[in-house]
């Protein structure tokens, strides 16, 4: 007889492997496939995402003449809310954060219109939408092991009951600002 503690821990090791072991081929293939898709989708977003954020750094340089810029985020997240540094200095002043002035003029910016700021920070919200689809690929890794390792439970706690239903429907809006999973277990 095979061991269900063997195959619960091999579900959360690979989602799968302990329905293969307990001889259960088609729950396997699928577990396994929405794990592997998860890891293809987490690595392939979060490059993406990074790629993406330097673009829009090297964008910025173009069309708002940035000659070096800081690594911190929320520089270059004022480099999208300000038309200029000047501006940017001004809002500060008047709300008397007179430390946060950028007084290096290496760190100046200027955009040349509205239309290159806001494709800047066009770029930059899509690089934040494919990092937040990365983390919801990972959390759809981790949920995957958590569903396997309950459905194995199930299954060799209630070997009288021959008809289950296990569904998994994930789903992910067009534009990546929102994400649902429906999970349904009938027994």
């Amino acid at each position: 007889m095979k061991s269900s503690n063997l195959a619960m821990a091999a579900s959360l090791l690979i989602p799968g492997l302990g329905h293969h072991y307990l001889g259960k081929a088609e729950p396997a293939l699928a577990l396994i496939s929405l794990d592997v898709l998860s890891v293809f989708g987490a690595i392939f977003c979060n490059q993406h995402s990074k790629g993406l954020l330097t673009d829009s750094r090297g964008y910025a340089g173009t069309y708002a003449r940035i000659v070096q810029g800081r690594e911190d985020e929320n520089y270059w997240n004022m480099v999208g809310e300000f038309d200029d540094m000047d501006s940017y200095n001004e809002a500060v002043r008047l709300n008397r954060q007179s430390g946060d002035e950028i007084t290096d003029s290496r760190l100046s910016w200027k955009w040349d219109s509205d239309y290159y700021k806001d494709e800047y920070r066009k770029i930059r919200k899509n690089s934040h939408r494919f990092k937040t689809a990365a983390s919801l690929c990972l959390g759809a890794m981790v949920l995957n092991r958590l569903v396997a390792f309950v459905d194995i439970r199930a299954k060799t706690r209630y070997k009288g009951v021959t008809s289950t239903s296990f569904h998994l429907q994930p789903s992910i809006s067009p534009d990546f600002s929102s994400a649902g999973i429906l999970i349904s277990k009938q027994f």
